[in-house]
């Protein structure tokens, strides 16, 4: 059988724990610690209530955060949907029904306006800061499969409304 996409990380924090996984804005991540990010920001995931299948909007600017949401989300079965931060909120809210997304993840700068959309859909929400809250992993979190889909990304809607390409 084929290693899920948070394999990877896992594989690399075991055999190089040492190694910059990521640079960000003079910022270094090793391996070991990205890993650490994944296992809590899976358990905090859990405690959410996100199961496999599930959508999770992620509201924010670049960060390393969005990585580490992806491959917990990998390791869950879990869709991560990435929001274009420049769209209006009307624009937000029209994507997140379309996709069904269950919960949002809202970087500081996005924490309140997703609040407000908060209340007119049927979406829980959770800050960035909440996934990073030290947790003890779960030894019975099922692996991401292979096959599994990872990523709801919306395309630019210049002939239409956007769509969803999975």
């Amino acid at each position: 059988m084929a290693d899920g996409l948070a394999d990877i990380i896992e594989r690399q924090a075991k055999r190089h724990p040492d190694r910059v996984a990521l640079r960000f804005e003079g910022l270094e991540i090793r391996y070991a610690a990205l890993w650490q990010q994944i296992l809590a920001a899976t358990s905090n995931l859990i405690r959410a209530g996100v199961c496999p299948g599930d959508c999770i909007a992620y509201w924010g600017l670049n960060h390393p955060t969005t990585l580490v949401l992806l491959f917990a989300l990998a390791r869950l079965n879990a869709i991560l949907l990435p929001l274009n931060y420049r769209l209006a909120s009307a624009e937000i809210s029209t994507i997140l029904r379309h996709a069904g997304a269950r919960l949002i993840v809202a970087d500081a700068a996005h924490e309140a306006t997703a609040r407000g959309l908060q209340s007119s859909l049927d979406v829980k929400l959770i800050t960035a800061l909440d996934l990073q809250v030290d947790a003890v992993a779960d030894p019975l979190v099922r692996r991401g499969l292979a096959d599994s889909p990872v990523l709801l990304v919306y395309t630019s809607g210049t002939t239409g409304h956007p769509k969803g390409a999975l």
